[in-house]
């Protein structure tokens, strides 16, 4: 008898009542809204550093196909004008920066993220659409052995990252410049 009495005690305890439930979903959907705008931005951040790193071993690469072959291999944009579409290494037989029917590609690599941006900055006299790397792995403006400094800028949703160029460096930084 003391065991039935014990049962009907928890009946009336088991569960929560629909008033409980309700208020735990909205504190959940406030907490879920809260977090949100930083996932996002959390997002766009590993998407920016996925891009650049894949941009940063391509550089890599040609630099190291460059000495491998003893000859200019370049990096352009696919499309000839915009980073944003992907990249293209090959070898530049005739240094010119332009691929000919003859010259192999190395590696294609389609556009990133349809909302990210990359645009070269290299000063008024070099767009930054083309650059090689000679014979004993110098990075130089196709046709010519002038220095290249400048850097391309990566942009999705506001962040920002850069491939810093010297002469003898690459390097990647988390801004929009190479300060």
């Amino acid at each position: 008898m003391a065991a039935a009495a014990k049962l009907d005690g928890r009946r009336g305890q088991v569960g929560a009542s629909l008033i409980e439930a309700l208020m735990a979903l909205a504190i959940a959907g406030v907490l879920a809204s809260a977090a949100v705008p930083s996932m996002q931005d959390a997002l766009a951040q590993q998407r920016l550093r996925s891009a650049s790193s894949d941009l940063f071993a391509a550089f890599h690469l040609a630099r190291s196909e460059a000495i491998k072959r003893a000859a200019a291999v370049a990096v352009t944009p696919v499309d000839g004008r915009n980073w944003s579409t992907g990249w293209r290494i090959f070898a530049d037989r005739d240094d010119d920066g332009l691929q000919d029917a003859d010259e192999e590609t190395i590696l294609d690599r389609p556009a990133t993220d349809a909302a990210m941006t990359i645009r070269a900055y290299f000063g008024a006299t070099f767009a930054g659409t083309a650059l090689s790397y000679d014979a004993e792995g110098r990075l130089h403006r196709p046709g010519g052995r002038g220095l290249v400094i400048g850097r391309l800028v990566l942009t999705l949703n506001g962040a920002t990252r850069s491939l810093c160029f010297a002469s003898l460096s690459l390097r990647a930084v988390a801004a929009a410049t190479c300060d």
